[in-house]
């Protein structure tokens, strides 16, 4: 069975009871977003509401702009390596830009005999009439995939079954303990792909065919021809319909149902947090609905979140199961909220990957978006977490990453503080200040670190200053969200790096001079800011 689609299941992940190679496959639920075109099209809440000759006229722009990505295509495809661009990418998913009515965003995903790559999509601005606008990446993003295998040899429930052995050694988030005893469920997501080495950062290794299992938020690729573990990461980040939770101390997300909306639960005791967390999921919403978005997946979804909860991190968005997490006094912090909720944005616009330079960026988007939640209903800072009121001080500092330390020999490094802020001074799972609280940093590639270098190009971009001799005139921040929104919704793909993301936040000023009353010497700040913490610019 080809298994190309991810699809959830859910198993009792520690009982001896694993159904058997040969059984019957469960019943999958398909993700939405995948290789259908119109059908599969993300609709604004806007156009839900709308009368249904806009829906009609909604659909014919995204007919054309889906032709459009296609004939650009297959133009491409002429070009390069690319054979028969309809088996060798398909079209993901088509959305309405924010800032431009007129034009689509169409995600691309590259595929091998039906099979996704791991990390290659490409996200295509479209103007119907015009065309394909710009577009996140070369084709082919990957080429010399051809001698790839495409049949997998083991089973993907051989494949879950040998993802648990892995998932039972490592028992790190409070979620992979709520599920050691038989009485416990897990959520497990199987999908076939192929793995290129490249796309998480490591140097060497050939490209396979493997078995992605997503167990709750513990990412596992296992070789699809042999069984072994090529690579894992922790996929545990750290969303106007809402529902707050209140687990009093325990694990089980989902559970304690204290506030729907805005009535609580007959019966249900409100706690602090409970009050709080519910409160900030609405402020995270109102700010993200003034940039045109309608929730964290831009379809109006739920926002859940769960309070005082037993886990070992402050805030946390749960990748599988589309949840906010947060330890016991951690809603105080509206900036948390601000960051667990933008990291369920970026899953559903630019899905930038938890690992090296794209999980730093992905950490960075979540840094910035938090403090500005923060800043729309409290007072603007650069500080994130100092509603903690920790005796460390706050988590991170933006318009200082040095701030509470910064040398790569120090380590392990236990509070989230102390961060490069140029690009020379980059770390590396090697050095020591990695390997601080827990095996995630060091194995995802020192994101909580390195993302200080954006953290600190923004805090020039949008504030102004001197660094490292670069003079930044500031361009304040609601025009630097303006553009970093766009860039995030427009721009990236899943496997961006430093490099890409700075020509993309350069190119999306630019594409916005003359709106928000962005001018070109905006971007040529813009473009200061990031020289000055060493990152080339256009």
């Amino acid at each position: 069975m080809r298994l190309g689609l991810p699809f959830a299941i859910t198993l009792f992940c520690c009982s001896p009871g694993l159904p058997q190679a040969g059984q019957a496959a469960p019943e999958q639920t398909v993700h939405a977003s995948h290789n259908t075109q119109a059908d599969e099209t993300t609709r604004s809440s806007t156009s839900l509401k709308t009368t249904r000759a806009r829906n009609r006229g909604e659909d014919k722009l995204n007919r054309e702009a889906s032709s459009a990505v296609w004939k650009f295509l297959e133009q491409e495809g002429e070009k390069g390596d690319i054979t028969d661009v309809h088996k060798d990418i398909s079209i993901a998913r088509i959305e309405a830009d924010p800032n431009f009515p007129d034009r689509r965003i169409v995600r691309a995903q590259q595929m091998v005999r039906g099979v996704p790559v791991f990390g290659d999509q490409t996200t295509f601005v479209v103007k119907p009439s015009k065309g394909v606008v710009s577009s996140s990446n070369s084709l082919p993003l990957t080429p010399d995939l051809a001698s790839v295998d495409t049949t997998p040899t083991i089973s993907w429930l051989d494949a879950v079954g040998r993802a648990i052995e892995t998932y039972r050694k490592v028992k790190r988030s409070a979620r992979l303990r709520a599920c050691q005893t038989p009485t416990e469920s897990c959520s497990i997501t199987p999908q076939l792909l192929i793995f290129d080495p490249t796309r998480v950062g490591l140097k060497a290794g050939a490209r396979r065919l493997a078995w992605l299992i997503r167990l709750d938020t513990f990412v596992m690729f296992i070789d699809a021809h042999d069984g072994s573990l090529i690579f894992r990461y922790s996929d545990l980040q750290s969303a106007r319909h809402r529902l707050t939770y209140d687990l009093d101390g325990g694990v089980d997300l989902g559970h304690g149902l204290v506030l729907v909306e805005n009535v609580p639960v007959p019966g249900a005791t409100i706690s602090h947090d409970a009050k709080t967390a519910h409160s900030g999921a609405a402020k995270a919403y109102s700010f993200f609905s003034k940039l045109g978005r309608d929730s964290y997946d831009n379809g109006g979804a739920k926002i859940e979140s769960n309070v005082r909860v037993d886990n070992d991190s402050y805030g946390q968005w749960h990748v599988g199961a589309q949840m906010l997490v947060y330890r016991p006094q951690v809603p105080d912090a509206l900036d948390i909220i601000g960051h667990e909720f933008t990291h369920g944005v970026i899953q559903h616009s630019a899905g930038l990957q938890y690992l090296g330079e794209a999980g730093a960026l992905n950490e960075f988007f979540a840094d910035y978006f938090g403090a500005e939640i923060e800043g729309a209903f409290q007072t603007h800072n650069w500080t994130i977490g100092e509603g903690l009121h920790l005796p460390e001080g706050p988590l991170r500092n933006m318009a200082n990453p040095h701030d509470g330390g910064f040398d790569p020999k120090d380590g392990p490094w236990p509070w989230n503080r102390g961060q490069p802020d140029h690009y020379t001074e980059k770390v590396t799972p090697a050095d020591n200040i990695c390997k601080f609280s827990s095996h995630a940093e060091k194995a995802s590639g020192c994101i909580h670190l390195n993302s200080g270098i954006f953290n600190k190009a923004a805090y020039l971009a949008a504030a102004g200053g001197i660094h490292h001799g670069v003079s930044v005139k500031g361009i304040g921040r609601k025009k630097l969200t303006r553009i970093l929104y766009a860039t995030l919704e427009e721009r990236l793909d899943p496997s961006s790096d430093m490099n890409t993301a700075v020509q993309a936040i350069v190119a999306s000023c630019k594409d916005l001079i003359g709106r928000y009353r962005i001018s070109a010497a905006d971007c040529a700040e813009v473009k200061n800011a990031f020289a000055a913490v060493g990152l080339p610019v256009p």
